[in-house]
């Protein structure tokens, strides 16, 4: 059987390892639950750091992804220079009418400690495109609960 394939690139900014591989999860559950029947496949496609070696491989999975979802945590851990560029490539190409990314969204892991909060990530939040929406999520249920709605809503789109 041929499957129609959903792409999403999941950008992980920050020491979350534990929220990458729900990401991952939660797709392939979406796809035994719901789109594999209907002949559709949600396909996931994550990464944390981008070495100057593997920027051209990451920008290609942004420009084919249909969607892309930014993940960060609110500390030290995730300066917003090292996932600047992906999130300006994914709202660029969601602008171009001849590529197939169709949003962009941010989630933020929030801190346990409002004051571990780090500045140079609430300027960036707080500078973020107004179209972007934002998720926050406090531990691996949340987030996950939130990553599955999102691949639901996304695949029902775009029927």
């Amino acid at each position: 059987m041929e499957y129609r394939l959903t792409w999403i690139v999941g950008r992980f900014a920050g020491n979350l390892d534990v929220y990458r591989q729900a990401f991952h999860d939660a797709a392939g559950e979406y796809n035994e639950a719901a789109a594999m029947a209907r002949g559709e496949l949600l396909s996931t496609i994550s990464f944390t750091f981008v070495g100057p070696g593997q920027r051209a491989a990451a920008d290609d999975n942004v420009r084919m992804c249909h969607y892309f979802v930014l993940v960060a945590e609110d500390s030290w851990d995730a300066p917003p220079a090292s996932f600047r560029a992906e999130y300006k490539l994914a709202l660029a190409c969601q602008s171009d009418p001849k590529l197939p990314l169709r949003e962009a969204v941010a989630m933020f892991r929030k801190p346990s400690d409002e004051d571990e909060a780090d500045e140079r990530l609430t300027k960036f939040r707080a500078a973020l495109d107004p179209g972007v929406r934002q998720f926050d999520f406090s531990d691996v249920a949340e987030f996950k609960a939130q990553v599955a709605e999102l691949f639901a809503a996304w695949m029902e789109s775009a029927e």
